[in-house]
């Protein structure tokens, strides 16, 4: 029999469910009219049950990140919120809505310390104050913050005017500073007890409920995943620990983005293998002391390793257009990918950029990559024009001519939508740059404050779209009034009232026009070429045709030491062949793939011109591409190459089945197949849609399957499953 206590655990259970829905369906109308495409992947992995730990990174797009996780996830779940966020009123409605839990962070507490400090001339930790109140302001495990990167930790508050710090400084700038009589100004981050947020945590993950954290601890746009902060592996652990009835699984949860603060963008949401937490692993944290350290230490190891399974990371920015560039030049087959399949390809030749980068003859292969680049950027095309550049000049002028009245027909659509809309567009871009340079000045982290220019487009665009065609109604009201004065309130209210209804529908439409429209005129570029130089247009496609091969020839040439396992690359959109059960409509809420939320075929005026709009370009950190010193064109010096040594390297994890979990990956840590361990790298800013694997048949791919064998069945459009013969295998990648 129900006691009154399991009752009211049912019901709240039940309205978590209900709020947690009616978030995520408005969170997906905000999203799909934000981005202009969102593909998720990987969400099969999730446990349908059982306490899960889903670990977000990189944190690039402030509120926007748990929006997306949000309308993705096929969990419900609890979500970890700053207390700083939770405090605003409009954020902290959402998250107690949500039934957020807030958290308060030790950065959102900083203050500035009273007097100044310096070292002590003799004790390299012992720092002496002038003026200081060390005895009321400080206390064991507090931090002096000298600088955006400089923290020091105190171990023990010895006077007033004396404590002594864990370290000794090492950065000479800030050790000549302190030596100084006179002292420098700092400031004091206080130690802060989770012991209460922990237990909460506890409890929800013992109840079989989820918990979503960003385990950076903040949102950032820099271009390195920040180091994970302990928070998730403690609570894991300490779950386990107190309740060894539970198997908590970690999820890593990668965020990528094509231009994260622009309108119109895309995003790639990828779910990883689930991470299986060890007892023995539990035991140690149990032991407390260094065992305990020690299996959070690992823990959090496993965690940056499978964020990165799931993200692409490149050491620079220069570095990524090239890699990017490479991929897409690289075509064993010729098949349009999919965004999530681009992602997952970058990541995989910046893997092998990683491992091979000091080869000569793969650095003599980038720099003919960036002499393409630098040939397309003078010329004022894209690469997935070239293809154009084999026209012939009459058909160029026939095509361009069609081209033109296109744009004119869209612009005619569009352009009187965009000045309606102007002073939306201005009052969005004006507090959105405000709110960067505020954050930019209060974080020590951030590199232009881009991370917050996305979130803050949203709420503003939330409360000024509304108020504008408001105000577009009464004025349409009052018309009505001078010019119909017939015309009953009650009608004219009517009419206002519909008005209003109607312009967000209407103003969307254009707004997709307009779209169709700006791809529309980045396709005349080539034309023009193809008219105004025919051999200079002949010569780019020669090159491109050469390094193409050269890159596809040089992956193949690697394929012994590094395999490319093309059948992990699966097209989420694929439907299945075997009927499933059908779903609740609750459920249906979780996939972003919903025909009838879909406007892609709706507003598809380009007809037989996809090369109009391409994701060509690279993942851009920041909202204006880096200024890019123009040199002689490389048409002249091109050359084809021997073949060397651009791959793709093998996957992180070795592809599993949607039901399986790796049962220890804490006692098997994750790395490649060549017994190398994975190097740093950054976050998920660069890639593009591309030619490159036929993704008909991948969702029935073997995995148990070579390469050589998939490659030869994709490339004749073969379907392989297990133990089907393959007749010519290809060379492995």
């Amino acid at each position: 029999m129900q006691t009154a206590a399991d009752k009211h655990i049912l019901s709240d259970r039940a309205k978590h469910a209900i709020v947690h829905d009616a978030m995520r369906l408005a969170f997906l109308g905000i999203l799909k009219t934000f981005f202009r495409e969102i593909e998720t992947n990987g969400t099969h992995l999730v446990p349908s049950y059982g306490p899960c730990i889903f670990i977000v990174a990189p944190h690039a797009n402030q509120f926007v990140d748990p929006m997306l996780v949000s309308a993705s996830n096929p969990r419900r779940y609890y979500s970890l919120v700053a207390q700083k966020s939770y405090d605003l009123k409009m954020v902290g409605t959402v998250a107690k809505l949500q039934r957020s839990i807030p958290v308060i962070r030790p950065q959102d507490l900083v203050y500035t310390g009273k007097g100044t400090i310096f070292l002590d001339s003799f004790d390299p930790t012992l720092v002496r104050g002038n003026f200081t109140l060390f005895t009321k302001q400080l206390a064991p495990r507090y931090f002096l913050i000298l600088s955006k990167t400089i923290k020091l930790e105190v171990v023990e508050v010895v006077s007033d005017t004396a404590i002594r710090i864990r370290q000794k400084v090492d950065d000479q700038p800030t050790l000549m500073a302190l030596k100084d009589g006179g002292g420098i100004r700092y400031k004091i981050m206080p130690y802060v007890d989770q012991k209460a947020l922990y237990e909460r945590v506890n409890q929800k993950l013992s109840d079989g409920e989820c918990i979503t954290i960003f385990p950076e601890g903040g949102s950032h746009d820099r271009t390195e995943l920040l180091p994970l902060k302990a928070g998730f592996a403690i609570m894991g652990l300490g779950a386990m620990a107190n309740d060894p009835d539970i198997d908590v699984k970690i999820i890593p949860v990668g965020l990528n983005y094509f231009h994260p603060d622009q309108f119109r963008s895309r995003a790639v949401i990828s779910y990883g293998v689930p991470i299986t937490i060890p007892r023995s692993e539990v035991e140690k944290y149990k032991a407390g002391g260094i065992q305990k350290h020690e299996a959070i230490s690992n823990l959090i190891k496993v965690g940056q390793e499978a964020l990165r399974t799931v993200t692409v990371n490149s050491p620079d920015y220069e570095t990524l257009r090239v890699i990017q560039a490479a991929r897409r030049l690289y075509r064993p087959v010729h098949h349009k990918l999919s965004i999530s399949q681009v992602v997952d390809l970058n990541r995989r030749f910046m893997n092998g950029f990683s491992d091979y980068k000091d080869k000569p003859e793969l650095q003599k292969l980038l720099q003919q990559v960036r002499d393409y680049n630098q040939t397309l950027l003078q010329f004022g095309i894209r690469d997935h024009q070239v293809e154009r550049l084999n026209l012939t000049p009459l058909q160029a002028t026939k095509l361009l001519v069609t081209r033109v009245f296109k744009l004119f027909s869209f612009a005619v659509l569009a352009i009187p939508s965009a000045i309606l809309n102007l002073p939306i567009i201005a009052l969005c871009k004006y507090i959105s740059h405000r709110k960067q340079k505020s954050a930019l000045a209060g974080s020590s982290v951030k590199i232009l404050g881009k991370d917050v220019v996305a979130t803050w487009k949203i709420i503003v665009a939330c409360f000024a779209t509304p108020t504008l065609y408001a105000a577009y109604s009464l004025l349409y009201f009052v018309h009505l009034g001078k010019h119909y004065p017939a015309m009953s309130r009650r009608r004219r209210t009517i009419r206002a009232l519909i008005s209003w209804a109607i312009q967000p529908i209407l103003n969307y439409s254009l707004m997709r026009c307009g779209e169709t429209g700006i791809a529309t005129y980045r396709s005349i570029k080539p034309l023009f070429l193809a008219i105004t130089d025919p051999n200079a247009s002949k010569r780019i496609k020669e090159m491109r045709v050469v390094l193409s091969k050269d890159i596809t020839d040089y992956v193949q040439s690697q394929g012994s030491t590094v395999s490319l396992d093309i059948s992990s690359v699966k097209q989420r959109s694929r439907v299945p062949e075997k009927k499933q059960p059908p779903k609740p409509f609750v459920d249906t809420l979780q996939n972003h793939h919903m025909e009838w939320l879909d406007d892609s075929t709706i507003f598809n005026w380009r007809g037989d011109q996809p090369d109009m709009d391409s994701d060509d370009d690279v993942f851009e950190i920041f909202e204006k591409r880096r200024a890019v010193k123009l040199e002689p064109s490389a048409l002249g010096r091109f050359a084809p190459m021997s073949p060397t040594d651009l791959s793709p390297v093998q996957s992180d994890q070795a592809p599993m089945q949607s039901n399986q979990t790796p049962a220890h990956p804490l006692a098997q840590p994750m790395v490649p197949a060549s017994g190398r361990k994975p190097r740093t790298r950054t976050t998920s800013l660069g890639a593009g849609l591309a030619e490159g694997f036929n993704v008909k048949h991948m969702s029935k791919l073997s995995r148990t399957k070579s390469f050589q064998e998939i490659s030869a069945a994709l490339s004749t459009s073969t379907q392989l499953t297990e133990g089907s013969p393959v007749e010519s295998p290809l060379t492995v990648v």
